[in-house]
């Protein structure tokens, strides 16, 4: 073989090689995800009967099994989240194991998800008042925490604590008189009638992707946002 020709052999030879390794390399970096995680884990088959996240890319309407981990990712049950995640090749993974490793990047979003018994919403947890007789009333801080096992809701009302008893039949709503503490607040009173007002007015509710909407005979009088 001439010298041009083994120039040449080697050449190709090292070309080969070093595709093949950036092949590897890339293969080996991580690469970032969003996904949607559901709010409800369900029974699926592995090495053995576990509990699976489902998992979907922004847009899709279909749910996927997820049968690994996420480092990192604290799930809670009731709650959908929107998260980014690093996936990694793993080398020489075990024969019942993952070819890939999932980390957390970071929460995009959290929600809390209502629970659903017979097609009707059933109010639990605590929510954040953005909206009160069509004004943004976000920057107070009026703030409502419903507890279905006793039927009492708690809360802040700008100035003092307050708490009642609640009934639910399907999404209407029929409230206890509402007890407060006596504290006195400055140019806050008004505001502090008005929301509790809410709890003599509210006829009936909707609860949907975490906005709870209060609603009188005719119109909404309150929403609020579900807090993590």
């Amino acid at each position: 073989m001439n010298t041009f020709m083994k120039v040449h052999t080697a050449y190709i030879l090292f070309f080969a090689f070093a595709m093949v390794s950036c092949g590897a390399s890339k293969d080996s970096m991580p690469r970032e995800i969003i996904w949607e995680v559901s709010n409800e884990l369900v029974s699926c088959e592995g090495v053995a009967t576990q509990s699976c996240l489902q998992v979907r890319e922004p847009g899709s309407e279909e749910w996927t099994l997820f049968y690994d981990t996420i480092q990192g990712f604290n799930y809670k049950e009731g709650y959908s989240y929107t998260i980014k995640v690093n996936e990694t090749a793993v080398e020489n993974p075990p024969a019942d194991a993952s070819s890939k490793a999932y980390e957390l990047i970071t929460i995009i979003e959290q929600r809390n998800v209502s629970k659903i018994v017979n097609g009707i919403p059933q109010l639990e947890g605590g929510f954040q008042v953005t909206t009160l007789n069509g004004r943004d009333v976000s920057d107070k801080d009026l703030t409502i925490l419903i507890n279905p096992v006793n039927r009492n809701i708690t809360g802040f009302s700008g100035c003092n604590t307050y708490n009642l008893t609640y009934k639910q039949k399907g999404t209407q709503l029929r409230f206890s008189q509402v007890s407060t503490t006596r504290r006195y607040c400055e140019n806050i009173g008004s505001l502090e009638k008005e929301f509790l007002i809410t709890y003599i007015q509210g006829d009936s509710f909707t609860l949907e992707d975490g906005i709870l909407k209060i609603y009188d005979l005719e119109n909404q009088i309150l929403e609020a946002k579900a807090t993590k």
